[in-house]
């Protein structure tokens, strides 16, 4: 299907959903319901908003997809726009412009309620929603560890638990109601400095709403080292997805692929824990740029992973997720190649 169509794509998907996520469905009262697990090896997640696809549609049917697992909202470039807030440019159409309330204080906000009931189904149905701070676009960078810290408090504000925030509740972009489940940071700045400030930061914020589970995702190059997020830390994350498309050494189609997957996953171990969990980042093959991966080519490029000695292994990234919905064949979108691939990943460990 082209883009064109993607209007018309309602709020269902109509591909064959071949393998939700293993391990992550149960019964009860006779249906099966989806239930998050943050240690599978089968996860999937997507970005969205930032991709020539996005519709306010696509949102909501890949929150109903059966194979996503994670849902990244993609971007908040600005740091420090004007009025001192960030600026957000996320979902093309589905954001309209600045509300009064917002262009006195942060005119770098829009106005995101429209698609607040479809981040709202996500969490629903047990699936993350992350706002992505970054992207290839950034203008932001952190001049001192205050500075980092002074920006995790205005995100909390903005899109986190501190709804009662009298400053920031009547400018929040999702509404007053909707709490995020965390940030994802794909820094492409090339301006590491302060980060692991920042990060800290984002952590103590979520252990004042433990009744919450909270999270933090990184996007580098894969490329070692990443030149924008420093490994100090990215070891602090709950996830990272480094990015293999668009570095021409390490592309998901190149011959650099498997052997840079494995030393992601050992540097990634180098804090003794299972957490950051690793998710390799994959191109949908529609999109312009090098290291892109048909869908039906998916699998023979993933298969070589071998997850028995990545204790730490999540899964896949996809860029992007409103094209993953079009992308494949008539009866396989490119999210149900993708979980297919993994599930045979997992069979492999399991019958050797």
């Amino acid at each position: 299907m082209s883009i064109s169509a993607i209007s018309s794509l309602g709020s269902a998907t109509t591909s064959l959903a071949i393998h939700p996520s293993s391990a992550l469905t149960h019964e009860r009262n006779g249906s099966t319901t989806y239930s998050f697990n943050p240690a599978s090896q089968t996860n999937i997640a997507v970005y969205w908003g930032a991709s020539p696809a996005t519709t306010s549609d696509s949102l909501l049917a890949l929150c109903q997809h059966p194979n996503v697992d994670i849902v990244i909202l993609a971007f908040l470039g600005t740091y420090f726009g004007p009025g001192g807030y960030p600026s957000l440019k996320i979902g093309g159409s589905s954001c309209r412009a600045a509300t009064p309330e917002q262009q006195a204080i942060a005119p770098g906000l829009v106005d995101c309620t429209a698609i607040a009931p479809s981040i709202a189904e996500c969490q629903q149905a047990s699936k993350p929603v992350l706002l992505s701070l970054g992207g290839s676009s950034i203008t932001s960078s952190f001049e001192s560890d205050e500075q980092a810290k002074e920006f995790s408090s205005t995100l909390w504000a903005l899109f986190g638990a501190d709804t009662a925030n009298e400053t920031t509740r009547s400018i929040r972009p999702f509404g007053p109601n909707i709490v995020l489940d965390g940030f994802d940071l794909d820094a492409e700045s090339d301006m590491p400095q302060h980060y692991l400030a920042f990060t800290q930061a984002l952590r103590a914020k979520y252990s004042k709403d433990p009744g919450k589970a909270y999270y933090i995702s990184g996007s580098p190059h894969c490329p070692i080292p990443d030149t924008s997020l420093p490994l100090e830390a990215m070891l602090l994350l709950d996830w990272v997805w480094p990015r293999f498309y668009n570095a021409k050494k390490c592309n998901a189609n190149s011959k650099g692929f498997l052997n840079s997957v494995s030393d992601w996953s050992v540097q990634l171990k180098t804090n003794g824990t299972t957490r950051p969990r690793l998710y390799p980042g994959v191109a949908v093959s529609n999109l312009t740029g090098s290291g892109s991966v048909r869908a039906t080519d998916l699998h023979k490029h993933v298969n070589g992973i071998d997850i028995s000695k990545m204790g730490n292994f999540g899964g896949l990234m996809l860029w992007d997720g409103s094209l993953a919905l079009f992308e494949g064949t008539d009866r396989m979108n490119y999210l149900d190649y993708a979980r297919n691939a993994l599930v045979k990943l997992q069979d492999t460990v399991r019958t050797d």
